[in-house]
């Protein structure tokens, strides 16, 4: 408007000297009229603007809520937060509970949901001509679950939301299962203990898993809360979701129930989940699932051990105290692993670097994990034979050279940390010190074989070591297999008889059978 008055001044200018004096002041008197007009008409439009921009900024309805409330609970809703002008102007506020609700004038409101489901809630803040409108959505549920999961293929924003049409607030948990047991087991522990509220405030606890690894870790989580967390369980119920044979798992469900303190475990097929979700009691589901014909089974005191099953119950105690099933698992699987490395050796001729080396480098595969004991192995195989090149030069007693082998190995595993470190390998760096140092003792049985028999008689026997290893760590590592010894313990006396039985196994090796394939067939041919 500026640029306008002034290109107006400068075309009339030459004009101005011709006109009378009583022209001139008109023409001057015009000119500044039409220059006020418009600058007032500038700064009030401005003034406008501004003023409604600070009305915007200081008049707004607010309030606070959270996104999932229980149907029947009474809440109180507060407007306390909204903001209005200080022109001295009354201020009302109005509720409004679902669109087409009648309005209610109060600043504070206790409302309760009779109806699940999404809700919308609308707040009207009124000061006299000014208006402000705020509209939330609550979503509000009958039961809360917690689903916690390790099946990375499942549909769950499906899950979440079936449970949402039968007004079920489901939160699902997914567990991370890279990595060794004992890593898996801490890292269930951070996850659960991340999801505390959750677990808090649950009606029920649903496990969907493929193995126990993370039910051990709930056990352990839930019986090493602090004093001013813990929480009870009677009046939640627990659901283990199964694809598999029932009757395999119900020892190690009764030994997570009797641990966890409650009176029964409920255990399902997936396919269930509908019926689960539409039950509005545990009579309720139970009928439900009879009228379907759906697979169920439940975990009580009904599957207490017999006082004869000494082990059992021994193991459930320990269970109950905090012992990490995992330590329990490694411990029961002492005797199978020393079996089949007998079995290899006496039955089948696989040799190895004694019975004692295959066994804790098996037992390693469940600490360390496969990837990073077979690394360890063949470092300490590279670092003997640099070593055995060395002390070649160098005359040293067998004593003397041993330690000093096996110190430098030790300090080689900085190496090994570094790596675990770099690449973030899923491993517990305190409980892997010591498995790589029962490791590092094959390097003694490695020099000493390559000393007396040669390089290639000293590989083969470490070959046949890791390959026996792998053999007990792939077998006792088998889910099936797992959950039978848990759930049955005492059958560890089996393979101590079948090593007995083997110490009384005189006949031909099968390996032996091929090597003296030839020999045995001329003899067959005499006869």
């Amino acid at each position: 408007m500026d640029g306008l008055a002034l290109s107006i001044e400068l075309y009339y200018l030459p004009l101005f000297f011709n006109f009378s004096s009583i022209m001139k002041k008109n023409i001057l008197l015009s000119l500044f009229s039409f220059l006020f007009l418009t600058t007032s008409f500038v700064y009030a439009e401005g003034d406008l603007e501004s003023k409604a921009e600070i009305i915007e900024s200081v008049f707004e309805a607010r309030f606070e809520m959270p996104a999932y409330i229980q149907q029947n609970k009474a809440l109180l809703f507060d407007a306390t937060p909204s903001k209005f002008l200080n022109n001295g102007e009354r201020v009302d506020y109005f509720w409004q509970f679902a669109i087409d609700a009648k309005e209610q004038k109060k600043k504070q409101i206790i409302h309760t949901f009779s109806e699940t489901g999404k809700q919308k809630i609308l707040l009207t803040v009124r000061q006299g001509e000014n208006e402000s409108v705020l509209e939330k959505e609550v979503f509000v549920y009958s039961k809360q679950m917690t689903l916690i999961a390790d099946d990375a293929n499942k549909d769950y924003e499906n899950i979440i939301k079936r449970a949402g049409e039968n007004g079920d607030w489901l939160h699902v948990i997914h567990l991370n299962t890279q990595g060794n047991s004992i890593r898996k087991q801490e890292r269930f522990l951070q996850s659960f203990h991340g999801n505390y509220e959750f677990f808090k405030s649950s009606h029920q606890i649903v496990f969907y898993v493929q193995d126990f690894e993370s039910t051990a870790s709930f056990v352990r989580f839930y019986n090493n809360l602090p004093q001013d967390k813990a929480f009870s369980l009677k009046d939640k119920n627990i659901f283990i979701l199964s694809d598999g044979d029932f009757s395999r798992s119900t020892g190690v469900i009764n030994n997570m129930r009797k641990s966890l303190g409650i009176e029964e475990i409920f255990m399902m097929r997936f396919s269930s989940l509908q019926s689960f979700f539409e039950a509005e009691s545990r009579e309720n589901f139970l009928q439900i699932l009879e009228e379907r014909g759906q697979e169920y089974f439940l975990v009580n005191d009904d599957l207490r051990p017999s006082r004869i099953l000494f082990l059992s119950r021994m193991i459930s105690s320990f269970l109950s105290a905090g012992i990490p099933q995992s330590t329990i698992y490694l411990l029961l699987s002492f005797p199978f692993i020393a079996f089949l490395v007998a079995f290899n050796r006496q039955f089948v001729g696989i040799t190895t670097f004694g019975a004692y080396l295959p066994i804790m480098i098996a037992l390693s595969f469940f600490i360390l994990g496969l990837g990073l004991t077979l690394f360890v192995a063949s470092l300490v195989v590279s670092i003997s034979v640099g070593l055995r090149f060395f002390f070649a030069r160098i005359d040293l007693l067998f004593i003397p050279r041993s330690a000093l082998t096996l110190s430098i190995m030790a300090l080689s595993f900085f190496f090994v940390i570094w790596v675990a470190v770099k690449f973030q390998v899923s491993v517990v760096i305190p409980l892997a010190i010591f498995p790589m140092l029962v490791i590092s003792t094959m390097s003694e049985k490695f020099i000493a074989a390559h000393l007396h028999e040669g390089f290639k008689v000293a590989f083969m026997y470490m070959l046949g070591t890791i390959i026996t290893s792998f053999i007990a760590y792939f077998i006792l590592s088998l889910h099936m297999v797992s959950a039978f010894i848990l759930s049955y313990p005492e059958v560890i006396f089996l393979p101590l008889f079948g090593i007995f039985l083997l110490g009384r196994f005189s006949g031909l090796r099968i390996t032996e059978y091929f090597r003296f394939w030839d020999l045995l067939s001329d003899t067959g041919a005499e006869e």
